[in-house]
């Protein structure tokens, strides 16, 4: 696993060139395509801002020049179709592939045959309309089910990292979730297109604006898909948000940006696994112990001075990691430095270090947008009630444990109704699979309409029922 590794997944793949593309309209409801450009960007009539959209919603900050929103009816069109044959499989073949993974099939209720296609769709990025890609993955014959939003952790950060490139590598969950009946909604996120032209850009790492609209965005596409006559079933708007690492952020997010942005959604479930929830608290301890979440704040940062065009990566970076991390990212899907740094000062700077240890966020330009990605404290108003189940790892040391463990309690004083279940003896991987039969128990519970219990009560580590058995 690469040293500036965060994921669920290993980048092991490129591209398929071989999937021929769909006549998008031959799977559309009645929707415009857009014109597509070199860039990846695209033009539409519609793509005009508007100062009514979503106009409480804070945008861009961290000293990005001003912007408005590219307005909704310009969002969620899709623009490509793929058929996607090897993440279309029957029910028994996908119990198969589970146990080859030693994962119980019947654990899961593994019910429904899948068929999936590669989406290309319009979304949004700093004012600008763009486009991105995600998998869209239908029960066959179930009728009309939830939207489930699969949110990935860590990939990578270009386009040849983006799970819908990575077969079935990439596209597992999708098979495990619609085979229980959802309509099975996976983003790549910006920055990693896995079909089309090629992104322009290096995907925007916990970012929350970004993160979010394009996830919502894909939620906002999947409900103009026609995939009924296919499959026999259909997306409804009720709506769950799952995501792990990464993606456990993802959920966070695109939650709470939802009643802003896509406000027909019904939300009835949030899972964050493993998430990185206060990402000041992820940095200070990041920064002051040596430990695999420091190495996630390298890429992170890296990817932060990008989106927000930030100046002065070199004097948070030890040096030479300020120039060679940005062609590292775009190298390759796993990351490591040669030679693997033993220790802080091989990552950061002794000034960049007593800040984050006295907590003076303002001494360097990170330190707002680590502010804009502690939950708890943002300026996007808080306007969903949808439960939340939060997963962590006891001996989590990529998102580490203590400031994720730290990070529940003052999310449910600024009024998140939430679970929590934390894995005995898991690390950072380990808890988010070992908890997965749980977590979809809890979100089955949610769509049927059974009350929470043991809201915001901070449990002790429990043995996570997919853990195996010690011999």
């Amino acid at each position: 696993m690469g040293w500036l590794w965060l994921g669920l997944l290993a980048c092991s793949g490129s591209k398929d060139d071989d999937g021929g593309a769909t006549d998008a309209s031959e799977v559309l409801d009645t929707v415009d395509t857009a014109e597509l450009t070199t860039s990846g960007t695209t033009s539409t009539a519609d793509s005009s801002t508007t100062s009514t959209f979503a106009a409480d919603l804070p945008l861009g900050g961290c000293g990005l020049a001003p912007y408005e929103l590219v307005g909704p009816d310009a969002l969620g069109t899709i623009v490509e179709v793929e058929e996607a044959p090897d993440l279309s499989l029957s029910a028994s073949t996908i119990e198969l592939t589970l146990s080859l993974a030693d994962l119980p099939g019947e654990r899961f209720g593994i019910t429904y045959d899948v068929e999936t296609w590669r989406v290309r769709y319009t979304t949004q990025d700093r004012g600008e309309l763009v486009e991105a890609t995600m998998l869209l993955s239908f029960p066959v014959g179930a009728g009309a089910v939830p939207t489930l939003a699969w949110l990935h952790g860590t990939t990578g950060f270009t386009d040849a990292c983006a799970p819908s490139a990575l077969g079935i590598e990439g596209g597992a969950f999708n098979l495990l979730f619609a085979s229980m009946g959802y309509v099975v909604v996976a983003p790549d996120y910006l920055g990693m297109n896995g079909i089309g032209d090629p992104s322009w850009q290096v995907h925007p790492y916990v970012v929350a604006e970004p993160t979010a609209l394009a996830s919502l965005d894909a939620v906002r596409a999947a409900w103009g898909f026609d995939g009924a006559d296919a499959t026999g079933s259909e997306a409804t708007l009720q709506t769950v948000w799952l995501g792990a690492s990464e993606g456990g952020f993802a959920a966070l997010w695109a939650d709470r940006y939802q009643p802003h942005y896509l406000p027909e959604a019904e939300p009835v479930a949030v899972v964050a696994s493993v998430p990185p929830a206060d990402m000041v608290g992820l940095a200070q301890f990041g920064a002051s112990q040596f430990s695999d979440a420091s190495g996630g704040l390298v890429a992170a940062f890296t990817t932060w001075h990008d989106w927000f065009r930030l100046d002065g990566l070199d004097e948070v970076l030890a040096d030479p990691l300020a120039d060679i991390v940005p062609d590292l990212l775009l190298a390759d899907c796993s990351v490591d430095l040669d030679p693997e740094p033993t220790s802080l000062d091989k990552l950061f700077t002794a000034g960049f270090m007593d800040a984050m240890a006295t907590g003076d966020l303002d001494a360097y330009p990170v330190g707002c947008v680590m502010e804009q990605g502690r939950l708890a404290t943002s300026a996007v108003p808080r306007r969903s009630e949808a439960p939340v189940l939060y997963v962590v790892a006891e001996l989590d040391e990529l998102v580490a444990a203590e400031p994720t463990r730290a990070a529940f309690e003052p999310l449910c004083d600024a009024g998140y109704q939430m679970n929590y279940i934390e894995c005995a003896d898991a690390d950072h991987v380990d808890g988010a699979v070992w908890s997965l039969g749980q977590q979809l128990d809890w979100v089955r519970d949610r769509v049927a309409g059974v009350a929470m219990d043991e809201v915001c009560v901070q449990t002790a580590p429990q043995r996570c029922d997919l853990q195996p058995k010690k011999p």
